[in-house]
């Protein structure tokens, strides 16, 4: 006996079966359309998780050979070229006329437009259309034959409206998460930028209420002495051994040899090691704070122990911050083959201005806040997009 096709989870007062269907008897897959003289032109990386991001204007004569669909508002714009990205789009109008790639595969139809796009955003359905590619590098499915892949509707299409809602919902509450996490995540940088002196100052542009006065002009060296203390005759294992890169602990073991373990470097709680590999953001290298505790490093990184107790968590953001670190960096690195390498001596020379510890620890603990509410925005973020993922599985057959 068949299987009575519902969905696991079910919007309260809906029942009865859903029934089987496929693009091609309720809707118009590629329609024809004359184009505009100019338009707005949406690419396949126009389109990222059912957003669009941006788009270009083009006039007709010189747009590209493939931008041809004309969107009307309703339309659904599907990612037939790696479809397994889920890249795509409900057009709900604009003012401006825009037409689509041929990368993406039209669908006016008559269902609910939000509904449906959870339809085709749905695993089961990604899944069937992922088996109908062709193509390895760069995997797509025939707009003919995404037409005839069969799918499951409510019969009622006042269930299909509830069920486009409640997910449209969802997706603005995840837009909205994720605009709060940009703005804090700018909020950060432009507040690191503004409140350490820049080149050339002795004072932050912005400063707490309370503190006045020229940050303390200091060599390096006054704060902090090379660090050489090596794991020789202690019992810190490898289950303890600190990635500089994330600043966390690597599984047991490391891939390393139990004879190099007493040549590691002994890492302390408030230790500094500079970390020689270089990207866009940081040029030259940069450097870590361990803020987790105890634990060892592989002796080729470069690191530094604090003379005095200092407020960790002002140097953590402190000797990590580029524009901070920039000048200082040119000044005592070494290119090398894998990663960039730290001359310690002339490191200690550099001179740089550190307020008074009060201080410190008012924008050590202020930028330590900030960094818990963008991490705990990020978590109601992957939240968000867990419970979308698992109803997406659920609410559709």
């Amino acid at each position: 006996m068949e299987k009575i096709k519902v969905p696991e989870i079910r919007l309260e007062g809906f029942e009865g079966e859903w029934k089987r269907c496929d693009l091609e008897h309720i809707a118009i897959v590629n329609p024809k359309e004359n184009l505009p003289d100019v338009f707005e032109y949406v690419d396949l990386e126009s389109v990222v998780a059912t957003k669009m991001i941006f788009h270009r204007t083009e006039n007709k004569n010189t747009a590209p050979s493939r931008a041809q669909r004309l969107a009307k508002k309703g339309d659904i714009f599907f990612q037939t070229v790696r479809p397994y990205q889920k890249n795509n789009f409900l057009f709900e109008g604009a003012d401006n006329p825009f037409v689509f790639s041929t990368g993406y595969a039209q669908i006016r139809t008559e269902v609910n437009g939000k509904f449906l796009l959870n339809v085709l955003q749905s695993a089961t359905f990604v899944n069937d259309v992922i088996a109908n590619c062709k193509g390895t590098g760069y995997p797509a499915i025939n707009p003919n034959d995404l037409a005839v892949l069969p799918f499951y509707i409510p019969v009622d299409e006042i269930e299909q409206k509830a069920i486009g809602e409640y997910f449209d919902n969802l997706d603005t509450l995840i837009t909205n998460a994720e605009d709060r996490h940009i703005k804090l995540l700018a909020l950060k940088k432009s507040l690191l930028q503004k409140m350490f002196p820049q080149e050339g100052e002795n004072v932050p542009r912005i400063r707490f209420e309370g503190f006045e006065g020229e940050w303390e002009k200091k060599k390096i060296g006054d704060l902090y002495e090379c660090n050489n203390e090596r794991n020789v005759n202690t019992n810190i294992g490898f289950d303890r051994t600190i990635s500089i890169a994330t600043m966390n602990y690597k599984e047991e073991g490391n891939g390393a040899s139990s004879d190099s373990l007493a040549n590691y470097k002994i890492l302390r709680l408030g230790d500094i090691a500079f970390e020689g590999h270089t990207n866009k953001e940081f040029l030259y290298g940069r450097f870590v704070l361990n803020d987790i505790g105890d634990g060892i490093m592989s002796p080729r990184f470069s690191a530094l122990r604090p003379r005095d107790l200092l407020p960790i968590h002002f140097w953590k953001y402190y000797i990590h911050h580029e524009p901070v670190m920039r000048r200082i960096l040119v000044n005592s690195t070494k290119a090398g083959t894998m990663m960039n390498e730290l001359d310690i001596d002339n490191f200690l020379e550099q001179v740089i201005y550190v307020p008074n510890c009060d201080e410190q620890k008012a924008i050590g603990d202020y930028f330590t806040n900030l960094d818990t509410l963008i991490e705990a925005q990020e978590q109601k973020i992957t939240k968000l997009q867990q419970m979308k993922s698992a109803l997406l599985q659920k609410m559709f057959v």
